[in-house]
């Protein structure tokens, strides 16, 4: 049979989605540089949102809607939840100078009307098992993200429900705000704004660590092995990874799972 339509060209060359050149809440978890070519308002010239991303995140919105729904069905007589799908709020937090918006996924409310901010998200087996073991600290991006989302909506405390993709399990932490956040997150946004370039910016992560290539030399004769160069995950997910890293090599790797993934190197100018 002579097939009418490349329906899966189709769907993986759909044009990409617009984005906002505005630095928002979910992307306070960046690296300061990232966020400098944001706010500089930089051309985008890396990562896009393309046809596979934008399934991945509609993936995302329907484990949410399918959570929601099961959470309405078993939660016990007093509890409530408020401002899920649909009818999420919009946040804003003054940070400095820097207004920064989020959509949290809801509130879930107690019977003495105490207020817990809700995040339902999916992940990969690996970062099921991660969350399930530690929750959240300051080295993920969504610690960042969710610790906006709870000073913009002034509650102590909120709850992760987490779905893992390959299985379908559930897990679930409670989190707390942290009160020193604010403060370290408007000195972050104070020295990225005021720099006159995003090159001026060192590419640190909210938690202090460097994004830098990774060294990997031969123990005896000091050449670079395979991986010599290989660029952090972040960078890879980053929108301006050409314009921070010139001359920067991809290549066609294999993930974890054994899935073709993007891997980015560089060797600065002169090194074999």
């Amino acid at each position: 049979m002579r097939e009418p339509l490349n329906l899966t060209r189709l769907l993986r060359e759909q044009p990409p989605r617009e984005t906002s050149p505005r630095i928002r809440m979910s992307g306070l978890g960046k690296c300061d540089r990232a966020l400098a070519y944001i706010h500089h308002g930089a051309p985008e010239d890396g990562r896009v949102i393309d046809a596979r991303a934008e399934r991945v995140f509609r993936f995302g919105d329907a484990v949410e809607e399918l959570l929601v729904d099961e959470l309405r069905r078993v939660l016990p007589e007093g509890w409530i939840l408020r401002d899920v799908l649909g009818e999420q709020m919009t946040v804003r937090l003054t940070l400095g100078s820097v207004e920064v918006v989020g959509h949290p996924d809801g509130l879930l409310i107690g019977p003495d009307c105490s207020a817990y901010l809700l995040e339902v998200k999916s992940a990969s087996s690996y970062g099921f098992r991660r969350m399930e073991e530690h929750g959240l600290d300051p080295s993920e991006s969504y610690y960042h993200q969710h610790q906006a989302y709870l000073h913009a909506a002034d509650v102590d405390g909120g709850v992760f429900l987490v779905m893992a993709k390959d299985s379908a399990a559930v897990t679930h932490f409670w989190t707390q705000r942290d009160p020193n956040w604010l403060a370290s997150a408007e000195a972050r946004l104070a020295r990225i704004t005021s720099s006159a370039s995003p090159e001026d910016v060192p590419r640190l992560l909210p938690d202090g660590t460097e994004l830098a290539p990774r060294v990997d030399l031969h123990k005896t004769r000091g050449t670079p092995n395979k991986r010599h160069g290989e660029l952090p995950w972040q960078c890879r997910y980053c929108s301006y990874y050409r314009t921070c890293w010139p001359g920067v090599e991809e290549r066609v790797v294999t993930d974890y799972r054994g899935t073709p993934s993007l891997g980015l190197y560089y060797r600065p100018e002169g090194e074999p």
